[in-house]
């Protein structure tokens, strides 16, 4: 699943509830909130936490990667995008995860305001995902703050599969009309269902809702 938390602003339990009752494998976080905050809901969730280095003095990028057992955390890191915003940086934070037999990379993104920002930084995220994969399958989920027929959007689109072929509105919580939150997957990866669930509980925990995807892997 991916899901922009807002900071974690309604309080660990309720994002931890919601997240407790979709039971994700991985949970690729935007807006992840205070450290020590986040390292306690995946405590409470029973999950591995990947989040953003220290930066001081630089402003952090508050991305996240959470994993449930099987799956376990490797090597993690975060790239920042060049060329952004001063007070609201962006970037991609890398983690390698694995269940003991397969392994993969999931990448949880946060992209810009402004569209040229975005495709500037759409295009350095295909490339440090794909470098960092090399031949492993990789997921990336995130607040790409872009509609379908965004430039970013669809310049992603040609390289990675998108979970959901349709309308699947995401943004703002309570009344659903922008699709802004998004999937992408490796081509060697099969979907095989997608949804953005909705209930009081999911609206309330953040200004977003969550889009989860059952996803086989390659054998």
């Amino acid at each position: 699943m991916t899901w922009n938390v807002h900071g974690l602003r309604s309080g660990v339990p309720a994002v931890a509830r919601a997240i407790g009752a979709l039971q994700p494998d991985v949970a690729l976080l935007q807006e992840s909130g205070p450290r020590m905050a986040l390292l306690r809901m995946g405590a409470t969730l029973g999950m591995q936490v990947a989040n953003d280095p220290f930066s001081f003095p630089r402003r952090r990028v508050k991305n996240a990667v959470l994993v449930r057992f099987p799956w376990r955390l490797g090597r993690n890191r975060l790239a920042r995008f060049p060329r952004g915003a001063r007070f609201y940086p962006r970037g991609v934070l890398l983690a390698e995860i694995s269940d003991g037999a397969r392994g993969l990379v999931a990448a949880s993104v946060h992209l810009g305001l402004r569209p040229a920002e975005r495709l500037r930084h759409g295009a350095e995220l295909e490339r440090v995902v794909l470098r960092a994969a090399g031949e492993r399958s990789a997921v990336i989920g995130g607040d790409f703050n872009e509609f379908p027929e965004g430039r970013a959007i669809g310049a992603l689109g040609r390289r990675f599969a998108d979970v959901f072929a349709g309308a699947a509105p995401t943004f703002p919580s309570k009344e659903p009309t922008a699709r802004i939150d998004y999937v992408f997957l490796t081509p060697d990866l099969e979907v095989r269902s997608a949804r953005v669930p909705f209930d009081e509980e999911i609206a309330r925990a953040s200004d977003h809702l969550p889009v989860v995807a059952e996803i086989s892997l390659p054998r």
